[in-house]
């Protein structure tokens, strides 16, 4: 009754501490384990040391009453455990590797002799998770490495794992919406956690980002990622979905880089139905041109050995895509007044606007089939260039044998060209996308670990309108200064739009401040791990919707004759949206060793 009094005590007094900080997420692993002697008796007492092999920095523990021993908090890599005793021999236990959100299970027995004796033991730790109910996969280096991706985009890897799809239904028109929009085990895109070194990096509509080219870059920069579809622990509340959880990449003690290219074409390239020349629609066509280039390096490694380390990466984007666009203009009699009307296509005779005349001259010339209903089909390439830059770095910290540190900043941004029904006539979407994380690391005890994480993500989405040549100022027609060409729709889709959609035109401008302060205790067979989320949203859209001004016509004749069934334009110059959030929660997770063989997984 004391004991558990005492705990219960101990487990108030540490959520009280934590309230007045804040997400927690796991970006580390665990090794934990048994120390027995040679007959299978447990072994309490035990100096056990944990040594990153690439970092050289190393953690100790003792092993309790039970014989148990338990290193939290460690970050992913290759590590070495040695276990110590008075009157047995050393046992050093090598060649393992820790993943993020791994329990390493490294059970350890000791031989007596000499302390200074050494036994080695090289072998991976167990592939089973014995420790841990939840449902997960991980997404290694060399898998990241080594698979084939289009476009590099390592989020499609995700999409390998079992009960995790691309939503192709999902909306994707929204500003800044444009990623691989993943479900995992059947749930809303919106509810499933992207998170960063534990910081969230979702877009502002809540699902996976994805820059100008509608992917995430940075494969060089990825360690790996955890894919966790189900049962996850008390930690990750507010996502009811799964959690894609990446860890990027460290510095270590020795110097590694990267440099590559990827080049992709359309000399392999298939038509498709409606890539055709129009001079010669029977003839076979070549695709669409189409080139893209993915070029940049690495480069990590040691500024003081053991101590401070230092990792770096680039990638560039440059894709240019082109694809066959079909849009209907009126035929060469309808611009001379002669519409097809009546019983047999009799050609009706009406008279063209002279008002009408410039808006007119706008129109290309058609150069493939003729409808019969006064259009004509105008079949052209459609340029779509994108312009993708991904810059990270990251410095790691030793702060002294019981404090470590480690700050990333991810800059993501570049734009877009989107066409609409005619060349001259385009908007270029621009992405800036920022992501920040600094988290301080200290070791109390060899049982009480507390951890504080600051997050930011900042992600700005702006659709420009713009017309290339920009027609004749006369011809704009909305009252406002800044307004560009408007829109004129005819006969909905008879014939193309002139100018651009009136609806797309916007700001957006989405910001995330996350802290998460959490303390890891261990006391006997409780594994506690107690913490406070806080995410602060601020964010801003202004749209300048219908502010060019939008002419509907009911058809080619009533657009020929300056007849427009409506006009509609903003009475103000912009429509604003400001969005104040604060999401708070607690949380305890209790990983309890009832048995050697029986774990159990709660959490609030």
């Amino acid at each position: 009754k004391t004991r558990t009094t005492s705990l219960f005590a101990i487990t108030a007094t540490l959520l009280l501490l934590c309230m007045p900080t804040a997400a927690a997420q796991v970006i580390t692993g665990t090794i934990v384990g048994t120390v027995s002697d040679e007959t299978g008796a447990v072994l309490p007492g035990v100096e056990v040391t944990v040594r990153n092999q690439d970092t050289g920095i190393s953690r100790t523990v003792v092993s309790n009453d039970e014989g148990s021993y338990r290193a939290q908090s460690l970050p992913p890599g290759p590590y070495e455990v040695r276990a110590e005793l008075a009157g047995f021999q050393t046992t050093v236990r090598s060649g393992f590797g820790l993943t993020v959100g791994q329990q390493a299970v490294v059970d350890l027995t000791l031989q007596v002799g000499e302390i200074t004796e050494q036994v080695f033991v090289t072998g991976e730790a167990s592939l089973v998770e014995t420790t841990q109910s939840t449902v997960s996969e991980l997404v290694d280096e060399k898998k990241i490495r080594d698979l084939p991706l289009n476009g590099r985009n390592f989020i499609q890897l995700a999409l390998l794992q079992a009960g995790v799809v691309n939503s192709v239904s999902a909306p994707r028109s929204q500003a800044g919406n444009e990623g691989i929009k993943i479900s995992i085990a059947g749930t809303r895109t919106t509810q499933t956690a992207v998170l960063l070194d534990g910081t969230d990096i979702r877009g502002n509509q809540g699902t996976t980002p994805g820059g100008p080219g509608g992917g995430l870059l940075g494969v060089e920069t990825v360690r790996e990622f955890q894919v966790i579809t189900g049962v996850f622990s008390a930690e990750y509340g507010r996502f009811t979905g799964g959690v894609i959880n990446t860890v990027s990449k460290s510095g270590t003690n020795e110097i590694h880089g990267s440099v590559f290219e990827f080049h992709r074409n359309s000399a392999l390239d298939a038509r498709n139905f409606f890539d055709r020349d129009p001079a010669n629609p029977l003839v076979r066509s070549d695709p669409p041109p189409f080139k893209r280039n993915q070029f940049g390096g690495s480069v990590g490694g040691p500024i003081n050995k053991d101590k401070t380390f230092f990792f770096g990466s680039y990638e560039g984007l440059r894709e240019r895509l082109f694809s066959s666009r079909i849009s209907n203009v009126p035929n060469a009699l309808a611009l001379q007044g002669q519409l097809p009307l009546g019983p047999g296509n009799s050609l009706v005779d009406i008279v063209v606007a002279p008002e009408m005349q410039p808006y007119i001259d706008l129109f290309p010339p058609g150069n493939g089939q003729d409808n019969g209903d006064g259009t004509q089909e105008f079949i052209f390439p459609a340029n779509a260039p994108i312009n993708e830059d991904y810059y990270m770095g990251k410095i790691d910290h030793q702060l002294s044998d019981n404090d470590s540190v480690f700050g990333r900043y991810t800059l993501n941004q570049g734009d877009k060209k989107v066409s609409a029904a005619f060349p001259q006539f385009f908007r270029t979407p621009v992405y800036r996308n920022q992501y920040f994380t600094l988290e301080w690391k200290r070791i109390l005890s060899p049982t009480l670990i507390h951890e504080f994480r600051a997050g930011f993500n900042r992600t700005k989405h702006n659709v420009i309108p713009v017309a290339d040549p920009e027609p004749n100022a006369a011809l704009k027609f909305s009252p406002f200064d800044f307004a560009v060409f408007g829109e004129m729709s005819i006969g909905r889709g008879q014939v193309g739009t002139l100018g651009l959609s009136h609806n797309q035109n916007s700001y957006t401008h989405y910001n995330s401040f996350q802290f998460s302060d959490n303390l890891i205790y261990t006391r006997g067979r409780h594994a506690l791990k107690f913490g406070v989320n806080i995410d602060r949203i601020n964010l801003n859209y202004v749209s300048f919707s219908r502010a060019s001004g939008v002419y509907s016509f009911d058809n080619l004749e009533t657009f020929l004759t300056s007849s427009p069934s409506a006009f509609d334009v903003f009475v103000k110059k912009t429509g604003m949206i400001g969005v104040r959030q604060s999401l708070i929660g607690m949380y305890v997770q209790d990983d309890f060793t009832a048995t050697p063989t029986l774990t159990v997984n709660m959490g609030l």
